[in-house]
């Protein structure tokens, strides 16, 4: 039986290309499950691989959080 690859948000930042900040957003908002171990929140191998096989091709869809539509403000006529 081969053992679960583990790895820090740190690792999975980097592997991804985006600050490690930006992954403890994901899992904050449930875009990236984690395994806590130890008081430490951990990526298995298998949740990353699939997280980067949902965006696009070439792998560079942020995992930051979306952006707030602006609204557009109608100036008064006059």
């Amino acid at each position: 039986m081969e053992a679960e690859v583990l790895l820090t948000a740190r690792e999975a930042a980097e592997e991804l290309g985006v600050h490690v900040g930006t992954v403890h957003n994901a899992f904050q908002d449930n875009r990236l499950p984690f395994v806590a171990l130890y008081g430490r929140k951990l990526i298995r191998r298998a949740d990353l691989d699939a997280y980067k096989r949902r965006t696009r091709p070439d792998g560079v869809k942020p995992l930051g959080r979306p952006r707030k539509r602006e609204q557009k403000h109608e100036q008064p006529s006059g």
